[in-house]
């Protein structure tokens, strides 16, 4: 989105007294769990479930269609190691990410933000149920679903496929089939709002973090396409993004799926988290999702090493200085010896 210069104006003074730009600046505490130079994740501290995590860009965006494309590439590539690293951590059977563009969809800061969720089933956080067809004046749906697809024809590309998963075969009988290829199915199916479309996958059946961080790019650039079109045709006053991945109460079937939501103030939907009623230890929560979070950023894990008897063997140089010594002394292949012949020699004489 182009942003003018009275709105970046705007922004600017809007972004001196953020809370989020505060924290991720230092002048407010939180608890870290990640951060890169275009991301911080930090824990929720009213979570609704254990290891609730809020990841947020650095720049101050209002909104998801303000990020520049770079900054949104770097911010959904990296949501699905991260989900599964605090997935992991939590011992968690599924995740929800939930996304609140506007305060009608419960935004409850300027600064956009997306909330990552690990589930299971029981736990407090059923607010996502979308199994149940709700009923809405039929000629107001068929109209603004037509807009809708119309403006989405324009702006979504993708190679037509046949191939259709078997998990989806029954949805897309029961869907408002709008647009599919290779990697997704996008429908509408079961709507909770005048407007609400979702996605399904076609890699992955159950699980996000399977998903490459291409294809989660994709997916959730689709997601905001089809939430900025509703904006702009539906005339809405807000969009929720909701990722459902594995086992939950609100999520029996296990189906990767994302739903957009159109929202306005007469809808009658509360999607907005609860805080927990026993939020329990924070500290160790944060603890276990540092531990899996550290390797995200510094990539310690160290690999195999492969030794191959052909490769060449590097001499190690002598120095005349007297400071430079090494203790105990370096063994010294001279340089007329063949190393190959001398590791082949000493595995010979091993074997007899």
């Amino acid at each position: 989105m182009h942003i003018p210069p009275e709105v970046q104006a705007q922004l600017n003074e809007q972004k001196k007294q953020c809370m989020f730009c505060k924290i991720i600046s230092g002048e407010m505490a939180s608890t870290k769990l990640f951060s890169d130079d275009q991301v911080i994740a930090i824990q929720d501290i009213n979570p609704c479930v254990k290891g609730h995590t809020l990841v947020l860009p650095h720049e101050h965006y209002p909104i998801l269609p303000y990020l520049p494309p770079d900054q949104f590439k770097h911010f959904f590539s990296g949501v699905v190691a991260l989900a599964g690293a605090i997935q992991k951590a939590m011992l968690a059977t599924g995740l929800t990410l939930f996304i609140a563009n506007g305060a009608v969809a419960g935004q409850q800061a300027p600064h956009f933000l997306l909330h990552i969720l690990p589930r299971e089933v029981g736990d407090e956080a059923d607010y996502y149920h979308i199994s149940l067809k709700k009923e809405f004046e039929a000629s107001k749906m068929k109209s603004d679903l037509a807009k809708l697809a119309q403006a989405l024809s324009t702006k979504i590309r993708g190679d037509a496929s046949s191939v259709l998963p078997s998990y989806l075969s029954e949805i897309k009988k029961e869907s408002l089939v709008i647009f599919e290829d290779d990697q997704i199915l996008l429908v509408s199916h079961q709507p909770q709002a005048i407007g609400h479309l979702t996605i399904y996958s076609k890699i992955e059946a159950h699980d996000l973090i399977k998903l490459t961080s291409e294809q989660a790019v994709r997916i959730f650039s689709i997601a905001s396409i089809v939430a900025q079109s509703a904006f702009e045709t539906l005339q809405v006053q807000g969009t929720n993004i909701i990722l459902k991945s594995g086992k939950s109460n609100d999520n029996p079937s296990g189906l990767l799926s994302v739903h957009i939501l159109p929202r306005s103030q007469e809808d009658g939907l509360d999607l907005i988290p609860k805080p927990m009623k026993n939020k329990g230890d924070l500290k160790s929560a944060a603890a276990r999702i540092n531990e899996e979070t550290f390797f995200l950023k510094h990539q310690t894990e160290k690999k195999t090493e492969v030794i191959h008897l052909d490769a060449p063997i590097p001499l190690i140089k002598t120095t005349s200085s007297p400071f430079v010594s090494s203790y105990p002394p370096t063994r010294r292949i001279p340089h007329q010896q063949d190393p190959k012949t001398e590791i082949r020699d000493a595995i010979h004489k091993l074997r007899n």
